[in-house]
């Protein structure tokens, strides 16, 4: 999950760990704070196991333990320093008993490593466009989900009015995010309106 500008080297659509001090910034709870999505998911129950995949440093994993407070959290990401990042501040809020780090390879991270499956809530936040392979990405995700279970994605709308993030080229239109999830299988599909400068999507595993 990142918050970029000028984050990427020239051609490349993987954040940066040299700007992660940007992923938890004050300016970035202004436009996605993670309360928000968190207080829509609570409504649809406590989920017992979450993965977040791109975890990045915990913006989103750290407040989905806090406020599921029997969930226990798999965060998966390629760079194996913002899981370190992750654990520390697990660890500084006690929160490191439910927390599993999971690290894809850098060369192919839609090869997930093993995993405790299946999960009842995947996070995929701000994600989305820096994926090459979403088909057997996605195939990836499903194959973890347990039946029912919601997927989120939320990522950078090519529509946005504040002057950040990737380049608008490679972000997705809801119904682009909504098209891949149907042709992975995954069903329900819909549209949240939590994030204005956002595309959030929420459908379920089958």
């Amino acid at each position: 999950m990142h918050d970029h500008k000028h984050d990427h080297a020239h051609g490349e659509h993987r954040f940066r760990f040299s700007q992660v001090a940007k992923l938890d910034g004050p300016e970035r709870m202004e436009f996605q704070n993670p309360a928000v999505l968190i207080e829509h998911l609570a409504a649809g129950g406590t989920p017992a196991r979450i993965l977040d995949v791109g975890a990045g440093t915990g913006t989103f994993a750290l407040p989905l333990l806090e406020r599921f407070g029997e969930a226990r959290l798999a965060a998966l990401d390629v760079e194996p320093r913002m899981l370190g990042v992750l654990y520390g501040r697990a660890m500084e809020r006690g929160l490191a008993g439910r927390l599993e780090l999971l690290e894809v390879p850098s060369e192919d991270p839609a090869a997930f490593p093993e995993v405790e499956a299946p999960f009842a809530l995947v996070l995929m936040m701000n994600l989305h466009h820096e994926i090459d392979d979403r088909p057997r990405f996605l195939a990836s995700v499903k194959a973890v989900c347990a039946p029912g279970a919601r997927i989120v994605i939320c990522d950078w709308s090519p529509d946005a009015v504040i002057e950040r993030g990737p380049p608008r080229e490679i972000r997705a239109t809801a119904g682009t995010l909504l098209a891949e999830l149907e042709a992975a299988g995954f069903t329900g599909g819909e549209t949240l309106d939590l994030y204005p400068d956002f595309n959030t999507v929420v459908a379920r595993a089958p």
